[in-house]
């Protein structure tokens, strides 16, 4: 019985795959550390409260604008009670080009990704 071993291609294959496919990785590099006191117990406090203040007042403020605050009237919000249970239809409609663009002039729409309208 003949066995035949691998081991002999290995090089050839790394070579290969190194030619094909070069992989450059970033180099990771420690932070310079300027002050030479990161991490004291003076400066890590005061980050972590701030942090859950932060947290605590955003959560509150919104909170209190959701529950207290009633949003506008628009054509999307309509306030009526109990619309979630009526029934939904959906519509669709077709415009041309040349009406796109009467309606973004009429609009005063500003294309941000060309200079034309």
């Amino acid at each position: 019985m003949v066995t035949l071993s691998w081991e002999p291609f290995f090089p050839v294959y790394n070579e290969l795959i190194t030619l094909l496919f070069p992989l450059t990785l970033p180099s990771v590099r420690p932070r310079a550390d300027t002050d030479g006191d990161h991490g004291t117990i003076f400066k890590t406090v005061p980050k972590i409260f701030s942090l859950l203040l932060n947290t605590a007042s955003d959560f509150l403020g919104s909170l209190m604008k959701s529950s207290l605050v009633d949003d506008d009237l628009s054509s999307i919000r309509s306030g009526d009670v109990g619309i979630e249970f009526r029934p939904v239809a959906f519509t669709t409609m077709t415009f041309s080009l040349c009406q796109i663009k009467q309606i973004k002039a009429t609009l005063g729409v500003v294309s941000l990704l060309s200079s034309t309208n």
